[in-house]
């Protein structure tokens, strides 16, 4: 069955190969940048088997190496980036390029990586806009990492809120706001869209990956 879920996902090209299946675990080799959407059907299928029992989980680790690494690096990296995965509270995950995240806020990175695409590329804001949101994302992990700023000598308790409020916020906005100087209206709003998702959305804690991974796709497409 998982051969019919990859053939489904790529179309029947065969870009990917079943090294090994049994008992509850899986290895698959195929292209890095097919691997999150051959992830997600696996997920999605096994779900559907389960009736989204939430008793039955499932967790993966994608492992990026170069064309001519020994294929035994390459799972144990893999092994590596799943242990990540079931490290989470609740395992049911996946890891991919370093970073673990449930497999709903994998829905999310994957809606703020399209959105990011769709600008650099359509757009033709590029790198400009890679490099400022992957800029964005550094501070903001950096500055979340810090303890609560004193007042006055005191330490006021952190906010219920899990989103770190820092210099990142008005950083960005401006950072963006740049970005639209000799821009159309469309693009314009296309870019108060992504500020509101960032900010509004909550979704700066999946900004690095989502950056990280768009740069990686502009960096295939241009070669």
């Amino acid at each position: 069955w998982l051969d019919r879920i990859c053939a489904r996902v790529d179309g029947g090209r065969g870009l990917f190969y079943v090294l090994f299946a049994g008992g509850d675990d899986l290895f698959v080799i195929g292209p890095w940048d097919w691997m999150p959407a051959l992830a997600v059907a696996i997920r999605e299928d096994f779900a559907h088997y389960t009736h989204s029992n939430p008793a039955l989980g499932i967790s993966g680790g994608i492992a990026v190496v170069g064309a001519h690494e020994p294929l035994h690096r390459a799972g144990d990296e893999a092994h590596d980036a799943l242990k990540e995965a079931k490290d989470l509270p609740g395992k049911d995950a996946l890891t991919f390029l370093g970073r673990a995240h449930t497999w709903a806020e994998f829905g999310q990175v994957v809606a703020l990586k399209d959105a990011i695409l769709e600008l650099a590329e359509d757009h033709d804001l590029g790198n400009a806009l890679v490099t400022r949101l992957l800029a964005i994302a550094r501070r903001y992990h950096r500055d979340s990492g810090r303890e609560p700023y004193g007042v006055k000598g005191a330490t006021p308790p952190r906010l219920a809120d899990p989103l770190f409020y820092g210099p990142w916020m008005w950083q960005q906005a401006y950072a963006l706001a740049r970005l639209r100087e000799g821009r159309t209206p469309e693009v314009g709003r296309k870019l108060d869209a992504l500020r509101e998702k960032i900010l509004d959305g909550k979704q700066v804690v999946h900004l690095g990956l989502a950056a990280r991974w768009a740069q990686w796709l502009l960096r295939k497409r241009e070669q």
